[in-house]
Parts: C-alpha cells; sequence; structure tokens
C-alpha cells in the first residue's frame, strides 16, 4: 500500500481539517485512500482464517496474534521441510519467520523449500543441523537471515534451563 495525498495536492502532502469559520476548505479525500486501505485491512483478516464484521474493531490485532500469513504446514520429506505461505513472498527477505508443524523428525542436515525457493536451515551458530533436533509433529520457528534460514527454536528437548523451578507442594 502507498500513501494517497489529498486529491489534487502534491504527493506527501498532508491532510487538513476544514474550519468553516475561518474559510478554510478541508482536504478532499480519493478514493483510492480508503479503498485500498479497507481492502489491504481486509486481507489480512481473511488470510487469518477469521471473518471480516463492522462489530469486532478488534479482528486486525487479532489477526496479527494468529500470524497466519507466516504459518505453515510442513509438505515436504525428510530433512526437506517445505511451506507454501500465503501471500507467497515475491523473495525471501532478512527477518521473514516461519512457523511450521514439522512433518519429519531430521536425520542431519536440513533445507527448507518456501513457496519453491530452497535455502539451507542452521542452528543459530550457523552449523547444520544435529539429528533430531526437530521432531515429527512439533512445532519449529525458523527465521530467514537473508542467506540461509536459522532455527530458533525447534521441538527437541534440550538440556539446559527451562524457567525457574518451583517449589515442591507440601
Amino acid at each position: 500500500m502507498q500513501y494517497n495525498q489529498p486529491y489534487g495536492k502534491d504527493p506527501d502532502t498532508s491532510y487538513i481539517d476544514g474550519n468553516p469559520p475561518l474559510g478554510v476548505e478541508g482536504s478532499v479525500i480519493p478514493a483510492t485512500a480508503i479503498e485500498l486501505t479497507q481492502r489491504e485491512i481486509v486481507n489480512l483478516i481473511l488470510k487469518s482464517q477469521l471473518a471480516p464484521t463492522n462489530s469486532d474493531p478488534t479482528q486486525l490485532a487479532r489477526s496479527v496474534q494468529v500470524d497466519r500469513v507466516n504459518s505453515a504446514i510442513d509438505t515436504g520429506t525428510l530433512n526437506h521441510i517445505v511451506v507454501t505461505l500465503d501471500p507467497a513472498p515475491v523473495t525471501l527477505v532478512e527477518g521473514l519467520k516461519v512457523w511450521t508443524l514439522v512433518k519429519f523428525t531430521n536425520t542431519g542436515t536440513t533445507d527448507v523449500t518456501c513457496n519453491g525457493i530452497v535455502k539451507p536451515l542452521l542452528t543459530q551458530g550457523l552449523v547444520n543441523l544435529p539429528a533430531g533436533v526437530i521432531v515429527a509433529n512439533g512445532i519449529a520457528i525458523i527465521v530467514y537471515d537473508g542467506t540461509q534460514w536459522q532455527l530458533m527454536l525447534g521441538t527437541a528437548a534440550t538440556a539446559g534451563p527451562a524457567g525457574r523451578a518451583r517449589p515442591a507442594r507440601q
């Protein structure tokens, strides 16, 4: 979406309120400023698998919470995660994140195909994944770093702190 300036004004001109007693005419809003903004918002609501309605002013916030546009079920094969995002990214950009329900437990080096673009999946230490880091039917969070995908959160249990220990109940 791009900025649609007031009708008949230069690009980047701000909208102003009218003040009839002072003879100040307000900005004329072009239809595209309203049309495209509404369609952009409704499309996110629909892609989030929610039903647009005029009775719920929190649909956009709930769409962001659901984050369906960054979520996909893995349809690949062993060590080859395949995800299809909707809408499809034109290209992979640094910071793109995907939550995926993984189909197979990896047995070693793994790659990710996102909407037809294949890139390796590495650990945050930028090394190939060891076997069993991602587990079938678990959710993995991966982020594209501009060169390859990095596994931010795998699904296998790991050694190390899992938060503050709770005292035993008496």
